[in-house]
């Protein structure tokens, strides 16, 4: 089950994302579609923006994924590259 990212991980780029709401969750605020909430992740490298919603259902899995995928894109693999979307 996706949770809230506790206090001390946040800033690395890794956020819960409803897909219902189309908003971001936080402790603070979050809305009551919780089957509905998924990790995702946004982060800028020089001037280009970078975002994907993760498949990992565990907090530990999304920063994997969020690692692997940051390797990606600042080592862009030109096959790979044709399908990560910039924003």
């Amino acid at each position: 089950m996706i949770r809230l990212i506790p206090n001390s991980k946040l800033g690395h780029g890794l956020m819960v994302y409803c897909n219902k709401c189309k908003s971001r969750q936080s402790n603070s605020r979050h809305c009551n579609h919780k089957d509905r909430w998924r990790y995702k992740t946004d982060f800028k490298i020089g001037s280009n923006r970078y975002a994907r919603v993760l498949k990992s259902v565990n907090l530990e899995d999304a920063f994997n994924e969020l690692i692997d995928f940051r390797r990606t894109v600042s080592k862009p693999d030109p096959a790979v590259q044709n399908f990560i979307r910039k924003d």
